[in-house]
């Protein structure tokens, strides 16, 4: 089904799609730089035509019912669409049952529809996206607010059942298209000039030093590629990162009591107070460890304050709800009502987000701990 264009006036421009989704957009949020070339005239549909398949348009404002998934898809009162991918499946075509029913609500993996590719259409000047012909989405109608995620977790079960593949870990799954966003895999333009300056002289050589500690630069790789599959388990590889490294804060510590043991040579004393580091609470440990490297974790902090993942601009916050969100994942409890939480895929911003973070102090201490720099 194509979208077509219903009404056009100089206020308002009122586009159709598949009978069922009718999506409003002020005119000079179409036009904007150009509206008042257009003022004197009556406008056509040619002129809209110009505009609406190339340029980022805010929807939202005069839509209260459309929910934009940004880089992934969107919702409009009963139907919904998302960027679909299935490996091997989805590159060769190969789908032997691509329409069914589930219930009353009716699902279909195709190219994405034209509404998609409007209110996406910011996209199609990446690179990686190439052409919207070598993409997939899954649309699903006849579902609600309250069951369009269940919905859409059995579609995928179904899909994967009706669909087999002859290649090891496939499985259909929800697209992020991640264009200009610094996912948890990748790293920022600023970055990338940081890593480069901070081995220049290795790079020019060829030669580059043995680690210190590689169980911990082997959690950091494991992250990093589960990253493109899985957010919630790049977390747990990145904190593992973290993890690794909380005793190491307490190394004065550790030698000043085998001096007094070396001293006195009261072994119980010892032991005692040995056993009283390593009974530190996992939130102490954590707060102590990136208290270690405050001055690096400020633009960090600054980030995460940005993006409403912590209340208060302090390492306190930020070491408390990095320790919260972990417990969330680990424990599939969302809040303290033991609410069940589950992966979607759709709303994941947060989940990616706290990688961003996460990421960055893992590469940090990697940095301190592995390579001395």
């Amino acid at each position: 089904d194509e979208t077509s264009i219903k009404f056009i006036d100089n206020e308002k421009v009122i586009f159709q799609y598949s009978n069922s989704i009718t999506l409003r957009l002020d005119i000079k949020e179409l036009l904007k730089d150009d509206f008042k070339s257009y003022l004197d005239r009556t406008l056509e549909i040619e002129d809209v035509e110009d505009h609406f398949y190339h340029t980022k348009l805010n929807f939202s404002d005069k839509n209260p019912k459309l929910k934009i998934s940004e880089g992934v898809g969107f919702k409009f009162g009963g139907y919904a669409e998302y960027l679909f991918e299935y490996g091997s499946a989805t590159y060769y075509k190969t789908f032997k049952l691509d329409e069914f029913d589930i219930g009353n609500s009716k699902v279909c993996i195709s190219k994405p529809s034209d509404i998609f590719r409007m209110l996406f259409a910011d996209l199609e000047g990446d690179d990686y996206l190439g052409d919207w012909n070598s993409w997939y989405s899954i649309k699903l109608n006849n579902i609600n607010a309250s069951n369009y995620k269940n919905i859409l977790q059995q579609a995928l079960f179904y899909f994967a059942i009706s669909n087999p593949t002859d290649y090891p870990n496939e499985y259909p799954s929800i697209f992020h298209f991640s264009e200009g966003y610094e996912g948890s895999g990748s790293y920022d333009d600023d970055e990338k000039e940081e890593n480069v300056e901070l081995f220049e002289t290795e790079i020019e050589k060829g030669h580059f030093i043995e680690m210190n500690y590689v169980e911990a630069v082997g959690f950091y790789n494991s992250a990093m590629q589960a990253s493109s599959k899985n957010d919630e388990v790049a977390f747990l590889y990145y904190y593992k990162v973290l993890e690794y490294f909380f005793l190491f804060n307490y190394k004065n510590e550790i030698r000043s009591k085998i001096t007094e043991y070396n001293t006195d040579n009261n072994i119980d004393k010892f032991i005692g107070e040995i056993t009283t580091i390593y009974r530190n609470t996992e939130d102490s440990l954590l707060s102590y460890l990136l208290s270690s490297c405050a001055t690096e974790l400020i633009d960090i902090i600054a980030f995460a304050k940005s993006n409403d993942l912590i209340m208060d601009h302090t390492l306190e916050d930020l070491s408390a709800q990095i320790y919260q969100y972990r417990n969330s994942i680990v424990h599939g409890k969302s809040d303290v009502k033991y609410s069940l939480k589950i992966p979607d895929n759709i709303d994941n911003s947060l989940e990616r987000l706290w990688n961003h973070v996460i990421r960055r102090i893992a590469f940090i201490l990697i940095k301190k701990n592995c390579l001395g720099k």
